[in-house]
């Protein structure tokens, strides 16, 4: 009995996988180049669809096409791979793609954070419940954070961030006033930058 719940486990965490974004797509990736969106994803062998569109948006809700590839995606015996440059994606920001994959449907949404070098967005400001940072991390470093008092006191830490979104809600309650916050990568760069935190 083990012995089979141990394969069927096996079998829906492959499922899961392959179904992260399109039953049909075997992986589906984003990478900033410069000002600019490099887009690549797979076809898995044997599945196709009839022209493929390429779909942005700034909010995950609403999207519009941002480019298009015509005749049929996908080949019979071998994975066929595709590539999109997107030229004018929001810096600064976080973008979402998809697939219009023909008849096949959609993709599910991918997300990506595009910053200008040394650059971070934080929203709102005063913070609130869900203010967070967001900063260009793509080789998911473990970045340092410190965040300081007017006065140069720090009052609080944290460290081992490699995710791009540092929600503020993990600061203490009784934190209020104006702060600064100084993040630091393992090849030292540095991001600065300053909020305000109300109750």
């Amino acid at each position: 009995m083990t012995r089979y719940l141990i394969i069927f486990l096996l079998l829906v965490a492959n499922y899961s996988r392959s179904q992260d974004f399109h039953p049909i797509i075997l992986d589906f990736n984003a990478f900033s180049s410069g000002n600019q969106i490099l887009l690549k994803w797979t076809i898995e062998a044997g599945k196709s669809c009839n022209g493929t569109i390429i779909e942005h948006s700034t909010d995950s809700i609403v999207f519009n096409q941002v480019g298009q590839i015509e005749g049929i995606c996908g080949g019979e015996e071998t994975p066929v791979p595709f590539e999109f440059l997107h030229t004018s994606p929001r810096i600064n920001s976080k973008n979402y793609y998809r697939l219009v994959l023909g008849t096949q449907g959609f993709s599910n949404p991918l997300p990506i954070i595009h910053k200008e070098k040394g650059q971070y967005q934080l929203y709102p400001n005063p913070i609130d419940f869900s203010s967070k940072i967001l900063f260009a991390n793509p080789k998911t470093e473990s970045y340092l954070l410190s965040i300081y008092s007017l006065d140069g006191t720090k009052v609080f830490s944290l460290e081992n961030v490699q995710d791009e979104e540092i929600p503020l809600n993990i600061l203490p309650n009784h934190l209020n006033g104006q702060f600064w916050f100084r993040l630091i990568s393992p090849n030292g760069i540095t991001l600065l930058g300053d909020f305000v935190k109300t109750k």
